[in-house]
């Protein structure tokens, strides 16, 4: 599986929900005890990072007045922190750590600023046609991951690929799997980071994945 940018930053961005700090506290979260874990391939790093340079996400302060830093959600594969805002962090016994996020009529919640993917060192071109055969995603319908048993599923269009030459249209198909195995097959990581709002990634290829439809 062979994902486009905007296409990898949903996949990683699905998992926002799980980091959670509330979702944690009350156990429902797949990820509530993988902290320092390993979750992703090596090459993965996904970042927040409050401060870049005219992105719609950028605050020096988050929803509570903190001064907002950059966070390493993950980094070399590892999950490394959870979210916490100062209400769940009192719940929890843990510390806030400036990532409340809030409406002008809501109360803060957890929530992040601008989520990104580390670039990698592969050139796209070269992750296109190193595949005998690929699927290249091009739109995803449905939510796809369940944050609390950490099953992924989510109809899919995109492009059918033989040594990066496109075959045919594939529409209305099924990706399926175990989300952290889906990160941990992960073995190519593109040079082209790419942000669209306040979110981004490079191209990614997912080593082996179920797809299902015709």
């Amino acid at each position: 599986l062979i994902l486009e940018p905007h296409m990898a930053a949903g996949l990683l961005c699905n998992m926002l929900g799980a980091i959670d700090g509330d979702m944690v506290f009350k156990e429902a979260s797949f990820l509530a005890d993988k902290l320092d874990a390993i979750i992703a391939a090596p090459g993965i790093s996904l970042i927040d990072d409050p401060h870049l340079k005219r992105s719609p996400g950028s605050a020096p302060f988050d929803g509570e007045g903190f001064a907002t830093y950059r966070k390493d959600l993950i980094s070399k594969g590892a999950l490394k922190t959870f979210l916490y805002d100062t209400y769940t962090a009192r719940k929890a016994g843990k510390k806030a750590n400036a990532c409340a996020r809030r409406g002008y009529a809501s109360m803060p919640h957890p929530g992040t600023f601008n989520v990104y993917v580390e670039p990698g060192s592969d050139n796209p071109k070269d992750i296109y046609t190193s595949a005998d055969t690929a699927l290249l995603l091009t739109r995803g319908m449905g939510r796809g991951l369940n944050s609390i048993t950490g099953d992924y599923s989510r109809g899919a269009n995109g492009l059918w690929l033989e040594k990066g030459e496109v075959v045919h249209a594939v529409q209305e198909v099924t990706i399926a799997g175990d989300y952290l195995e889906m990160l941990q097959n992960i073995d190519a990581i593109g040079t082209d980071l790419t942000m669209r709002g306040s979110s981004g990634a490079p191209t990614l290829r997912v080593a082996n994945i179920t797809v299902s439809g015709t």
